[in-house]
């Protein structure tokens, strides 16, 4: 099975790569209760099921305020009778004079 197979043992490699944590923040926020605890393979071998990691992932999606779409900002007001000011034209000095 391919790493991204929900149901696949993940390594803390492809957990990071898939959430966008670092190693010391999966193992804090596992030490807090807020990350899915790792499962062990053997004595030296600690690995995530790849269904919790994207159940996690969803719950984060869901629990996020949903943004409002971006608009661009409105043009500066210009008042009447106000004069614009010339480009700006570099000199025989150079721009920074």
């Amino acid at each position: 099975m391919s790493s991204n197979s929900p149901e696949c043992f993940l390594r803390l490699k492809d957990v990071a790569q898939r959430t966008g944590l670092s190693r010391s923040t999966i193992y804090r926020m596992m030490g807090e209760g807020m990350f899915p605890p790792s499962h062990s393979l053997g004595s030296k071998a600690k690995r995530w099921l790849g269904s919790e990691i994207q159940g996690w992932i969803d719950s984060r999606v869901a629990a996020a305020p949903q943004a409002e779409p971006w608009k661009p900002p409105p043009p500066p007001v210009q008042r009447v009778g106000e004069k614009k000011l010339p480009p700006l034209v570099p000199n025989k000095k150079g721009a920074d004079a």
